[in-house]
Parts: structure tokens; sequence; C-alpha cells
């Protein structure tokens, strides 16, 4: 780049004169059109990029989310439900009322429930 101290040559005169006519031009045949469709572009892009961040947060609390049900199945998996109820099998034998082979069929199904449940 040349100092301003010294003189244009005639090929730099040339250009610059060439650039001044264009700019010129250019600002003559101005747009407001061209300006208010310009505008009307970022305002659009603007909004999409808001929208797109919203999705992104609604994946990424549900990510959070689905990260913590597979926590809570790994960590604690003594979580299940009892396999028989609050009567036990040595109550029931000490009732006399209780004929003894529906205890056997009793115990027989809390045996299956047992193995079905995996305890």
């Amino acid at each position: 780049m040349k100092s301003e101290s010294q003189p244009l040559s005639a090929e730099d005169k040339g250009l610059a004169s060439t650039l001044r006519e264009t700019l010129e031009r250019a600002a003559s045949r101005h747009d407001p059109m061209l300006d208010a469709a310009l505008a009307a572009t970022r305002a659009q892009a603007l909004s999409e990029t808001r929208r797109s961040r919203r999705a992104q947060g609604w994946w990424l609390a549900g990510g959070f989310a689905i990260a913590a049900s597979v926590a809570v199945v790994v960590v604690l998996p003594g979580l299940k439900a009892p396999a028989s109820s609050s009567v036990s099998v040595v109550h029931l034998a000490t009732t006399p009322t209780v004929d003894p082979r529906m205890l056997e069929d009793m115990d027989f199904l809390l045996a299956l429930g047992e193995d079905s449940n995996g305890g």
C-alpha cells in the first residue's frame, strides 16, 4: 500500500476513478424493497434460531429424564413388589379350619410366583 505523500500513478488514478463511478452508480440505484426483503429474511433467520434452541432444550431435558430413569433402574434393582402377602404359611397351618391340601396348593403357587419374579 502506498503512503499518501506519494502521488498516484496513472494506473492508480484510473482504478480509483473506475471504483468511484461504480460505487456512485450502485448508490444511485438504491432499492428500499431490497432492504425490506433483507430485513425480513434476517428476522426470519433469527426466529428460527430461537425455535431451534427451544427444541434443543426439550431434547436435553428429555435426555436427562431418560438418563435418570436408567440410573434408577440400574442402581436400585431391588425395588420389586413383594411376591407374598403379609399372611405367612405358618400362620395358615396353625388354623384348624384350613384344608392341608389347600395349604400345599398355596405353597406351590407362592413358589411359582417367586420363580417367575426372579426372587
